[in-house]
């Protein structure tokens, strides 16, 4: 299979967010870290969450928690 280069425009905080991948050693440029999301976005065949959705899921879970509407269990079983 080859390798098709892509012109993609991208906007200030993503590309700050993919040089922080290059940054920590994950990948060895950006253009590879780019093509390794969107290929494992693809091949799940659905759309990944975004950090500003995982942000909201959790202020959201602490809210709930704080407010007392979570419980604490010991194993999956009590889900039941």
């Amino acid at each position: 299979m080859g390798i098709t280069r892509v012109a993609v425009p991208l906007d200030t905080r993503t590309l700050r967010g993919v040089d922080r991948l290059v940054g920590r050693g994950r990948f060895p440029s950006r253009g590879q870290a780019i093509a390794a999301v969107v290929a494992e976005t693809f091949r799940r065949g659905k759309a990944s969450l975004t950090a500003r959705e995982v942000i909201r899921f959790v202020r959201h879970g602490r809210i709930e928690h704080r407010n007392g509407k979570t419980r604490v269990i010991e194993s999956s079983a009590e889900l039941r």
